[in-house]
């Protein structure tokens, strides 16, 4: 199990309604095979996934390389849906129009991210990059939340980091 949640200055400036362009789909296809299901990002209030007394974002990240899951793993990405949080899947796409940014304080991200030869170092490299642009909470998509952190109540706003390891 890995969680971890991360919190830098330069997020307080972060424009939130961004992520939403990030990860929405380019197309409206919500249809899946059969026996899996589609999975909507979930948004709270955009102004509130960063109150100001709070170090770390109320946002839950993901990635998965579709939107289409099984029902098995909808209900378990049902239990990281916390009150007063946002709950945001990075697909494949979302996780490439990320990566593909201009990132002023990575110059060598783009020449470096072709080298990337795995969808696991992909991933790897994306969750860095998504918790520095956001903030927030990461977690597996396999995971579920543990007694630490079953209803996000145990992060405090004065927090700077909590990690959380199986």
């Amino acid at each position: 199990k890995t969680s971890l949640c991360v919190n830098f200055q330069h997020i307080n400036d972060v424009n939130y309604s961004d992520l939403l362009e990030i990860t929405q789909p380019n197309h409206n296809r919500t249809q899946c095979p059969e026996n899996l299901k589609y999975v909507q990002d979930r948004y709270e209030n955009i102004d509130a996934i960063k109150p100001k007394q709070r170090k770390i974002p109320n946002v839950v990240h993901m990635t998965s390389k579709t939107r289409c899951l099984t029902a098995n793993y909808t209900e378990n990405l049902s239990r990281w849906h916390f009150a007063n949080h946002s709950f945001a899947l990075h697909n494949d796409e979302a996780v490439a129009r990320l990566i593909g940014r201009n990132f002023p304080e990575f110059p060598h991200l783009q020449d470096a991210s072709k080298c990337i030869t795995s969808g696991a170092g992909m991933a790897d490299l994306w969750r860095y990059l998504v918790l520095w642009t956001y903030g927030g909470i990461y977690t597996d998509l396999d995971n579920s939340p543990g007694p630490l952190l079953y209803n996000g109540s145990a992060i405090e706003n004065e927090m700077d980091a909590f990690l959380e390891v199986e």
